[in-house]
């Protein structure tokens, strides 16, 4: 992907009325406690036709993709029997995605506790995520988001609660080091999810619709369901902002689905409300620590805003919303037609950036 473009002298406009709607129509988070189904082990497969393959760096891959398949499960209450000393680990399978906070019980095993337990805590959506070595990697984005924690555990035992907010299947315990006198057990594993989805709201499909699309249906509400947070978020792993080129297809499967019409209105006035240099609606939205627009200027996703209140008025009617935001998405026209030139064809320049020119083959 090339370069993201910066916008100089960058000034967010702020419209207190549209984000004070917005945040009047936050939505309630829904919580549920889940806990792992089993525990699983993996081994090494070469499976170049399997989605879940993992294609290392060609300096690094010796031409090969691994692909990581189960070889051993075993259920839960395995842990009770299962001290883990230096080096050793245990792989908890959750068995479908989630997006929550994880909690866990450390109990020392042996003589009493005579240093800290120093436990990694690695979480992934695939098997890849958990067994390649996080150390080597050398992708563009950036790897302070791969969901891997190093914890120092003075006192045992100890409930402990993770701060952050995970997406994954897999969680991973290993033990870095404790002393030779005492192990630790891995006990009492949950994670609360979080969504403002209702999945009661979306009507079940016609019975006779083939069971492989009944199956991708699920999936696809599932991940709806995640990304359904106080916004709709790109994806509950990475980035986790509001970006109006996400929304549009996420607004449109919601008013098949999820129906939530607030979500969507919600993040209209929130990019009509915090605007670009020239009143621009921005690519992306962040809510914390305080809602802000970033300063990446997209030329092609400020014209989204127009299609997005287009699309959200055919399938509520809201007439108030509509006249509310229509100067914001004619704007948006106005300054496109800016970067035009006589024949009508978009005149190239350094300060802007579009999302498929800037794609690469």
């Amino acid at each position: 992907m090339a370069q993201i473009t910066h916008i100089e002298n960058f000034k967010m406009n702020i419209n207190e009325d549209f984000v004070r709607k917005a945040q009047e129509l936050e939505p309630a988070l829904h919580y549920k406690t889940v806990r792992p189904a089993q525990l699983v082990s993996f081994q090494p497969s070469d499976a170049p036709d399997k989605p879940n393959g993992w294609d290392l760096p060609v300096h690094n891959r010796a031409d090969r993709v691994f692909d990581w398949i189960p070889c051993r499960m075993q259920p839960v209450e395995a842990l009770d029997t299962m001290p883990l000393s230096k080096g050793s680990s245990v792989c908890l399978d959750f068995g479908t995605h989630h997006v929550g906070y994880i909690s866990f019980r450390l109990t020392p095993a042996g003589s009493p506790p005579d240093a800290p337990a120093h436990i990694r805590i690695k979480l992934g959506e695939m098997p890849c995520e958990i067994m390649e070595d996080t150390a080597s990697y050398r992708g563009s984005i950036s790897s302070s988001w791969i969901q891997e924690e190093y914890l120092h555990i003075d006192e045992l035992p100890a409930r402990i609660s993770l701060p952050r907010r995970y997406a994954f299947r897999y969680l991973e315990l290993k033990v870095m080091d404790t002393s030779p006198k005492y192990q630790v057990l891995l006990s009492d594993v949950s994670c609360d999810t979080v969504t403002s989805g209702d999945m009661s709201q979306v009507d079940p499909l016609n019975e006779n619709v083939p069971e492989d699309l009944k199956r991708i249906d699920a999936i696809a509400l599932k991940t709806m369901e995640d990304c359904m947070q106080s916004v709709f978020e790109d994806g509950p792993k990475r980035d986790r902002r509001l970006w109006i080129g996400d929304l549009r297809l996420q607004a449109l499967t919601n008013y098949e689905t999820f129906k939530n019409y607030d979500l969507v209105k919600r993040c209209l006035y929130l990019f009509a409300g915090l605007t670009q240099n020239e009143h621009h609606v921005g690519a992306c939205l962040f809510l914390r620590p305080a809602p802000m627009v970033d300063d990446t200027s997209l030329f092609d996703y400020g014209l989204f805003f127009v299609s997005c209140l287009h699309d959200y008025y055919q399938a509520t009617g809201d007439r108030e919303a509509l006249m509310q935001l229509w100067p914001a998405a004619y704007h948006q026209a106005e300054l496109a037609l800016k970067r035009l030139d006589g024949r009508g064809v978009v005149k190239d320049s350094g300060d802007w950036w579009c999302f498929w020119i800037g794609m690469t083959v």
